[in-house]
């Protein structure tokens, strides 16, 4: 009972992180110090906190990134941009399902795509999975409360990138995050 307990006050809790920070990005109050992020690194931290979550569905995990990809930005918004982006894909997975991450830098962004094994997101779904609050069908089952998506986003935005779905089919789903690339010199 008081590990239930715990886990429902961190929850409550990262819901509640989650509403203030969007309060503050809607009131324009939200500013962000901007300096080069190894996002490689990033990955390697995310990937290493999703594998010590319990196990609710067993996937694998397949990375495509070189060791050191830096994006402008600052650390601790864009990590939870990509947190919120894996667990997602962990989420709503399948059974023995994959997960891939892919990053690099491409012209004047670098790009980084998060895809699983999941179910179809319906089209009529689609249009609003990056609202808050929103629970497409899929979600009705699956813990969360509909703002993963709509911080990332926004976050992404603030960092003058875009997240969006580029791929929802019969066999896998597919995110792309954009953001601004930077010179590895200062990196933090």
């Amino acid at each position: 009972e008081l590990s239930a307990l715990i886990h429902q006050t961190y929850r409550l809790s990262s819901l509640i992180e989650d509403l203030l920070l969007l309060s503050r990005m809607d009131a324009g109050r939200l500013k962000l110090e901007m300096s080069p992020v190894n996002f490689s690194q990033l990955i390697e931290a995310a990937l290493d906190d999703l594998s010590a979550l319990p196990a609710e569905v067993d996937v694998s995990v397949e990375t495509d990134f070189p060791p050191e990809l830096f994006v402008l930005g600052e650390k601790r918004y864009t990590s939870i941009i990509l947190h919120n982006l894996l667990e997602n894909a962990r989420k709503y997975n399948q059974p023995g399902g994959r997960i891939r991450v892919a990053a690099g830098r491409d012209g004047t962004a670098v790009r980084v795509t998060i895809g699983n094994t999941g179910p179809v997101i319906p089209a009529a779904t689609r249009a609003h999975i990056f609202e808050r609050f929103h629970r497409g069908t899929m979600g009705e089952n699956v813990p969360g409360y509909g703002l993963g998506l709509n911080l990332a986003r926004e976050l992404a935005r603030l960092h003058q990138g875009e997240l969006r779905l580029t791929r929802s089919d019969s066999d896998w789903t597919e995110f792309e995050l954009t953001l601004r690339p930077a010179r590895s010199g200062q990196a933090v």
